[in-house]
């Protein structure tokens, strides 16, 4: 991956020791070296919304490493976790273009989820009990 994504970016945005709540499937790894974090990558694929709130109850911090999942599904989670109504908060995105004229995000999925994905960070505000995760999955 390019530069944007080395190790060093991710570790400054994110604490060491955090557990972090990612997504697995057909999406880009991302680079957290040294590995000194608790990492839960979630199969939205097969088991959304199955303990998705147990991993929100532990999770630190959450990497959405592309729009593939949320452009293309329309979970709950992804609009809870926007609107702030999981309680995180997006602290970082990494974008891989400053093009004026193309927005990876709106190219074709191959470029914009494996070639030049945009990865955001979203940090907890609160826990929220394991009723209130259920009723906004």
């Amino acid at each position: 991956m390019e530069k944007l994504y080395s190790e060093k970016y991710l570790i400054n945005a994110i604490p060491q020791n955090s557990s972090l709540l990612s997504e697995s499937g057909n999406v880009v790894d991302i680079p957290v070296l040294p590995n000194n974090f608790n990492i839960t990558n979630y199969d939205f694929y097969n088991e959304y919304p199955k303990n998705l709130s147990k991993h929100l109850l532990t999770a630190d911090n959450i990497i959405v490493p592309s729009r593939r999942i949320f452009k293309n599904y329309h979970y709950k989670y992804y609009q809870h976790l926007f609107d702030t109504s999981l309680a995180f908060q997006e602290i970082k995105t990494f974008s891989p273009t400053n093009d004026l004229l193309l927005n990876s995000e709106n190219a074709e999925e191959t470029w914009s989820v494996f070639d030049h994905p945009t990865i955001r960070i979203f940090k907890k505000l609160q826990t929220l009990t394991t009723d209130q995760y259920e009723k906004l999955l």
